[in-house]
């Protein structure tokens, strides 16, 4: 499940879990998610689906990760919602599509409003948001024939393969984490799970 894998890696890279919302780690949080959805929009607009796809499933990390450091309700963050997968993928549809685009812009909406709640200590109001960008991006992703639980997974797995030899996170001196000699990035992974896509040709 997608929140037990987040909860996973927070607890081994040592993110803050249910803890309190202190100003850094509100605007660390909210960077993140931000960098991730400019990140996307900016492969959508070049048509890198592998890209985007990798943005999505970045971004469902992200939302759960702050889920999870701040304490908020699990609600959406296992994607329990099969909404199935487009009966036809064009290699550059949707990507280009005007829906498409719209509905990615949505996801900055939700985390626009976001950002309000927290800092307000709506927690409620945050968290449905971040649950709200949740689904959009489910959405997105069916629309290009994937499962984003599939991309998710195989970003998981880059994310665990950043240990060190002896199965501990590695940081600098500033206290950034680097990434281990077994590093594995999840560009190949996706290739392959696009390639199987329901309707591409």
């Amino acid at each position: 499940m997608v929140y037990n894998k987040v909860l996973e890696y927070s607890k081994i890279f040592k993110h803050q879990i249910d803890g309190e919302r202190s100003k850094s780690i509100l605007e660390l949080r909210s960077a993140l998610m931000h960098e991730e959805w400019v990140e996307t929009l900016i492969a959508c607009s070049k048509g890198d689906l592998v890209e985007v796809i990798d943005g999505l499933a970045d971004m469902v990390y992200v939302i759960v990760g702050a889920k999870i450091a701040f304490g908020l309700p699990v609600g959406y963050s296992n994607l329990h919602i099969d909404m199935g997968t487009a009966e036809t993928v064009q290699d550059q549809f949707p990507l280009k599509n005007d829906s498409f685009k719209h509905q990615l812009v949505l996801v900055g909406t939700y985390f626009q409003n976001y950002d309000l709640n927290i800092v307000e200590g709506n927690l409620i109001d945050a968290s449905e948001n971040l649950d709200n960008a949740l689904i959009v991006i489910q959405k997105l992703s069916s629309m290009l024939g994937v499962d984003i639980r599939d991309a998710v997974d195989i970003v998981h797995d880059s994310n665990m393969s950043k240990l060190g030899e002896d199965g501990q996170p590695i940081f600098n001196e500033k206290g950034k984490n680097l990434k281990g000699p077994d590093y594995v990035a999840p560009t190949d992974g996706l290739v392959k799970l696009i390639s199987h896509r329901k309707g591409s040709k």
